[in-house]
């Protein structure tokens, strides 16, 4: 079985982080011009978080392509501390240092990673070989991280709401490359 092609989208900009923001007007309208272009690529399947920002920016590609959502707990959010801090910017990076470590009974960055795997994974047992999944920022570095180790902090910074990044494999491995640009549509 050939390795898949990923569409990795995060979300348009919401209201907040809570699970419930929605998307504010400026995402609305981010996510139908993000839309009309994650329609021109070829995919087989659409998956979103629950998290309504995601669902959100979801409901907009599956209009514009006519492909059907699929929700997935997996691709939630990672919650990097059980409560808020205002050192988190720091906290986030230390976990990109340190997979493993776990910060103020959060989810380590490992257990976040292992669980997006593990959906991308049964979407290729059910023979799904593009698969668009629309999830949330850390989620997605920790995701091109595991392809391309060397993707850490840095690349989460430069991720916008909304983006959205192919990985294709390639004869030296995974090539990463955003698709998207505001405007571009």
């Amino acid at each position: 079985m050939d390795p898949p092609t990923l569409i990795l989208v995060r979300h348009a900009q919401a209201l907040g982080q809570d699970d419930r923001a929605p998307l504010s007007a400026a995402g609305v309208a981010a996510a139908a011009e993000l839309a009309t272009e994650i329609a021109g690529h070829p995919f087989d399947v659409l998956v979103s978080s629950p998290m309504r920002r995601a669902f959100e920016t979801s409901q907009a590609i599956s209009a514009a392509s006519g492909v059907p959502i699929r929700i997935d707990g997996r691709l939630v959010e990672r919650t990097l501390t059980a409560e808020p801090r205002p050192d988190w910017r720091e906290v986030l990076r230390a976990s990109f240092e340190d997979g493993e470590r776990r910060f103020f009974d959060g989810e380590t960055g490992e257990e976040a990673r292992r669980r997006a795997l593990h959906a991308i994974s049964d979407l290729v047992r059910q023979g799904f070989t593009r698969p668009v999944l629309v999830t949330h920022g850390n989620l997605i570095a920790l995701i091109l991280q595991h392809f391309r180790p060397e993707i850490g902090f840095d690349a989460w910074e430069r991720l916008r709401t909304p983006d959205a990044l192919s990985i294709r494999p390639v004869a030296s491995g995974w090539a990463v490359e955003r698709i998207w640009r505001p405007g571009e549509a």
